[in-house]
C-alpha cells in the first residue's frame, strides 16, 4: 500500500507531466533556435512556490486533479499568468487533501521571479521553474527531483526528439531555501544526473541558518497572527510547529561551529563570524544551541523554565530531523562536484539579524501576551540572511560571490547585479555575455511596496478589530472587508508586496522604520491620510 508521501509525489509528477509544465518547456525548447542551448532549473525560495490544494482527498485517488488557480509558463519563454489566489494556505501536511507545488509566486504587483524569468527569455536561456513544497524537508525535494522528476523529464524530452537534449547542458539555480535543495542534490554525487550538471548556483541560501525562524515557535508570525484570531499568535505557532522544513532553518548546531571556527572567522570578504550566534540571555557565556536545547524537553531548569515551549506542539522529533538535514546541508561536497558549486550572497544590508540572545521561559508561556524571549543583533547580509551564513565553507576562491548594495532577500532574483553574476557563471562567449548584461540592465523589475509603517498600522487595526473571542467568523470577515475597502486595488497590492518582502524577517526588523526610496512605491500624503481613517 502506498504511503501518503508516495501518493502525494505521484500526484505532483502526474501534474507536471499531464498539465503542461514539461510539455510547455519542450515546445519552447524546440522553438529556441539559439546555440548553444542552456537549460536552467530554478528552485524558488521558501514561500516562493505556489502551493495548490488537490480537488480529491487522499482516500479517493489517484488520480488527484489539482486546482490551477494561476500558473507560470515553466520554460520562461513568455508569460500569460494572472494570480487568482483568493484563498490562503492553512492546510498542514497531514491533511486529507494533497497540496502540491505549481511554479513560483506570480501575482500582479508581487512577482519576485519575473525579472529573472524575463531575463532568461531575453537571453535565450531555457528555464524550467521547479516549484516545490517548502513545508517539507529539502532532502525529500532533492530525492524527488533526482529519482522521479528528472527520469520522467529525460524520457519525455527524448521522445519529443529534443536535439541537443536539454540535459546535455543544464544548470541548477536555487534561491534561498531552494539553494539548500540544490546542495542536497549535489550531495548525491554519484547520481548520473548530478554528474551531468554543469554548475549549481545558490542565491542567498542559509547554509548555517538564520535568526527569523526561532521567533515563530514562540510568537507565531506577526504578519499573519491576526488572520487566525482569536489567539492568533498561539494558533500560528501551532501551525509552524508542524512543518518539517522550518526546523532546518535554525542557527547552526554548536558542533558545526566548533569544527569550523577558524573558517568562520576568516571569510574571504571579511564577513566573519567570531562567536557562536545564539547565546543565553541570562548567562552570556552559555551557548543556546537551537538543536541541543538545555534543558532538554520536557526537563526544566531549577526555576521551572524551558528553552522551547510544548504548548504549541513544538516537535522534538522534527528538531532531530532538522539537525540531520542541517548536517547534510553543511557537509563538505565530494571532490567530483565541489568545483561545480557557487554561492551568490547579498552583503550590503546592515539591518540583518546576525546573532541573538535567548531567554528561558516559563512552561506556561503564552504566545499571545508574553514578550518574545529572543533578542536580535543586526549586521551585514541581505536584509534577512546574514552574510556569514550564505556561503558554504570549504569552497575554492571565486566560488563565493558577494553582491554589495541594499539588496532585499525576497527580491534577489530580480536584481540586475545578481543576474549578471549568474550570467558569468553560465560561461557564455564574450558577445553573449555582453548581450546578457544588456538584458539585465534594460528592463529591471522593482516590486512596488507600501512602507513597513503603513503595513504595520493596518495589521494593528485588523488585529484589534478581530481579536475578540465573542466575534463570530461572519462578523470577523465583515470587519476585515470593511477595513480593506478603504484601500484602492493598487494600495492593497503594495501592502501585499511589503508583507511578502518582509515575510521572513525577524520581529525586531519589522518593528522599526524601513529605509525607503521613491521607487519602492511610497504612498502619497493623500493615500496616507486615507489609510489612517
Amino acid at each position: 500500500m502506498s504511503t501518503y508521501g508516495q501518493k502525494r509525489d505521484d500526484e505532483y509528477l502526474n501534474r507536471l507531466k499531464s498539465s503542461g509544465p514539461i510539455s510547455d518547456f519542450i515546445t519552447s525548447y524546440n522553438a529556441n533556435l539559439s546555440a548553444p542551448h542552456r537549460t536552467i532549473f530554478l528552485f524558488p525560495g521558501g514561500m516562493g512556490s505556489q502551493l495548490l490544494r488537490a480537488t480529491a482527498d487522499v482516500y479517493q485517488g489517484p488520480p488527484f486533479f489539482t486546482l490551477r488557480r494561476g500558473s507560470i509558463h515553466s520554460s520562461g519563454r513568455g508569460r500569460s499568468s494572472t494570480c487568482r489566489h483568493k484563498h490562503r494556505l492553512t492546510t498542514t501536511i497531514t491533511s486529507n487533501t494533497f497540496v502540491v507545488p505549481n511554479g513560483c509566486i506570480d501575482c500582479p504587483g508581487l512577482e519576485p521571479y519575473v525579472g529573472f524569468i524575463n531575463w532568461c527569455q531575453n537571453s535565450n536561456i531555457d528555464l524550467f521553474v521547479f516549484g516545490w513544497d517548502w513545508r517539507l524537508s529539502s532532502e525529500a525535494t532533492a530525492n524527488f527531483f533526482l529519482n522521479r522528476f528528472l527520469p520522467a523529464f529525460d524520457s519525455l524530452a527524448t521522445s519529443a526528439g529534443c536535439s541537443p537534449h536539454p540535459l546535455d547542458n543544464f544548470w541548477l539555480v536555487g534561491h534561498s531555501f531552494g539553494g539548500m535543495v540544490v546542495k542536497q542534490i549535489l550531495n548525491q554525487s554519484t547520481n548520473q544526473y548530478v554528474q551531468r550538471i554543469k554548475r549549481a548556483i545558490t542565491v542567498g541560501s542559509p547554509f548555517y541558518g538564520y535568526g527569523g525562524q526561532v521567533h515563530r515557535y514562540f510568537k507565531g508570525d506577526s504578519q499573519i497572527n491576526w488572520t487566525l484570531n482569536p489567539n492568533g499568535a498561539q494558533r500560528a505557532a501551532e501551525i509552524v510547529s508542524t512543518l518539517p522544513g522550518g526546523y532546518e532553518l535554525l542557527f547552526l548546531p554548536e558542533a558545526t561551529y566548533n569544527n569550523n571556527q577558524s573558517a568562520f572567522a576568516n571569510d574571504p570578504d571579511g564577513y566573519n563570524l567570531l562567536a557562536y550566534p545564539s547565546v543565553d540571555a541570562t548567562n552570556p557565556g552559555q551557548r543556546a544551541d537551537p538543536y541541543h536545547p538545555i534543558p532538554t524537553p520536557p526537563a526544566t531548569d531549577p526555576h521551572g523554565k524551558v528553552r522551547y515551549i510544548s504548548s504549541c506542539g513544538f516537535d522534538m522529533n522534527l528538531l532531530v530531523a532538522g539537525k540531520a538535514a542541517s548536517d547534510k546541508i553543511t557537509l563538505a561536497l565530494n571532490s567530483s562536484v565541489r568545483n561545480k558549486f557557487y554561492n551568490i550572497r547579498g552583503v550590503g544590508n546592515g539591518n540583518t539579524v546576525t546573532s541573538q540572545t535567548w531567554k528561558l521561559v516559563p512552561q506556561g508561556f503564552n504566545p499571545n501576551t508574553d514578550p518574545d524571549p529572543i533578542t536580535d543583533t543586526l549586521g551585514p547580509g541581505d536584509g534577512t540572511l546574514p552574510a556569514w551564513s550564505t556561503r558554504l565553507l570549504g569552497l575554492s576562491k571565486g566560488h563565493v560571490i558577494s553582491v554589495p548594495g541594499n539588496i532585499e532577500h525576497m527580491d534577489m532574483m530580480n536584481n540586475t547585479s545578481v543576474q549578471i553574476e549568474i550570467a558569468k557563471l553560465l560561461q557564455p562567449t564574450p558577445s553573449l555575455f555582453a548581450h546578457m548584461s544588456r538584458m539585465a540592465k534594460r528592463h529591471p523589475v522593482k516590486i512596488k511596496t507600501a512602507s513597513r509603517t503603513e503595513l504595520n498600522r493596518l495589521i494593528r487595526q485588523l488585529d484589534r478589530a478581530t481579536s475578540g473571542e465573542d466575534i463570530s467568523p461572519e462578523e470577523r470577515r465583515a470587519v476585515i472587508r470593511g477595513r480593506l475597502k478603504r484601500y484602492s486595488p493598487e494600495e492593497l497590492q503594495e501592502l501585499l508586496a511589503r508583507g511578502y518582502l518582509d515575510a521572513l524577517k525577524s520581529p525586531s526588523q519589522l518593528s522599526g522604520r524601513p529605509t525607503r526610496t521613491k521607487k519602492a512605491g511610497r504612498l502619497t500624503k493623500r493615500k496616507r491620510r486615507k489609510s489612517r481613517r
